[in-house]
């Protein structure tokens, strides 16, 4: 692997798995959040329900291995959901990565098999959402 690549690999691991996904280890987790972020779901998603879809597809489709992720974009000052394919840095320009989840096949194979839906499916029982709360309350400098 060239310097460049290094630094992009190393680099995109330190996006995928420090911070955002630290919110996924949660043994009592799940449910949804309130606050600011519950109201900017709602309201830039349509309702929770349709966030979770969206994130959840954005997840089990990723070409290859990848990431879904839960970012806040400054611009509009909004959530968004966002793709991350392989180990590139093609996730969006400035956005704040708040929650992470991975389509890794070595973090599911050996429970799920090729069912990445599935993998993905159970993420959603995992989240702490004070953790992601958190995140979104300092990427928005509340």
């Amino acid at each position: 692997m060239d310097t460049e690549d290094a630094r992009s690999f190393r680099g995109d691991l330190e996006l995928a798995y420090r911070g955002p996904a630290e919110a996924l280890v949660e043994a009592d987790g799940g449910d949804r959040p309130d606050g600011e972020l519950g109201a900017a779901i709602d309201e830039h998603f349509g309702s929770f329900e349709a966030f979770q879809k969206q994130l959840t597809t954005a997840t089990a489709t990723v070409q290859g291995s990848g990431w879904g992720v839960l970012a806040r974009e400054p611009l509009g000052r909004r959530p968004v959901v966002e793709q991350v394919y392989d180990h590139h840095g093609n996730v969006g320009m400035n956005t704040t990565p708040l929650l992470v989840f991975g389509a890794w096949e070595h973090a599911y194979y050996l429970q799920y098999r090729h069912v990445r839906p599935d993998s993905v499916e159970k993420l959603w029982s995992l989240i702490d959402w004070n953790d992601v709360i958190a995140r979104y309350d300092a990427a928005r400098g509340a």
